[in-house]
């Protein structure tokens, strides 16, 4: 996880540089120096706070795979929730697979897990391709959703202004407004207050994620 924790500190200090030189541009005298928009700059800031989101919860979730998948666990020693994912998993490509004949090696893995010849192999990415835990509108009350398919449960009282920053990421990726019009709304110090929501809400996603590795709760409690 310190990989990961590493790469989203990077990335949200990448959008405090953003403010701090657009601070510094606000504050400049020499108005007949070329002077950067700071509309689409604060815009771009915007996008670049959802891109960390999905970026972390995307890895935070493989990484959940990646652990599970080095123990080679058999299927009724893993919590129910896991074993769901298997499942659902097989449903979905065998939904997205009319022809069986390219669902075979599916199908034979599965059986062979369930049967306890082979233990949980389902990397993250794989299961994506079929069944997809999000599509792409990730807001707090999405992640929770998603954490609570593995049972981890993350705090109610964090992660408000997600929404915010998801709602603006998409108006700007539809088109629905300019970077330099949606960036005419937004002051210095919302921004701020937004990167000091993803970065709190963040870390408690990995703190959380983190104490569910360490005390194996991928496991059947019985």
């Amino acid at each position: 996880m310190f990989s990961i924790r590493m790469d989203m500190r990077t990335r949200i200090k990448e959008s405090t540089e953003i403010i701090d030189f657009i601070k510094a541009i606000e504050v400049y005298d020499n108005l007949d120096a070329p002077r950067p928009n700071n509309m689409v700059l604060k815009s771009s800031i915007i996008v670049m706070l959802y891109n960390v989101v999905e970026s972390t919860i995307t890895r935070v979730l493989a990484k959940i795979h990646e652990v599970i998948i080095s123990e080679d666990i058999k299927y009724y020693d893993l919590s129910k929730n896991i074993r769901n994912l298997m499942l659902l998993y097989y449903h979905k490509n065998r939904e997205k697979n009319p022809d069986i004949h390219n669902s075979l090696e599916v199908i034979h893995g599965t059986i062979d897990f369930i049967n306890g010849i082979s233990g949980f192999n389902l990397n993250y990415n794989e299961m994506a391709k079929f069944y997809s835990l999000y599509s792409g509108n990730l807001d707090a009350k999405q992640v929770r959703k998603v954490f609570n398919k593995y049972e981890i449960t993350i705090p109610e009282n964090i992660g408000g202004n997600l929404k915010d920053i998801k709602n603006g990421r998409n108006t700007l990726a539809h088109g629905e407004k300019s970077f330099e019009e949606y960036g005419r709304d937004i002051v210095v110090a919302r921004l701020e207050m937004y990167i000091q929501n993803v970065t709190i809400f963040l870390n408690s996603v990995v703190d959380f994620t983190e104490i569910f590795l360490n005390e194996k709760k991928y496991k059947s409690a019985s």
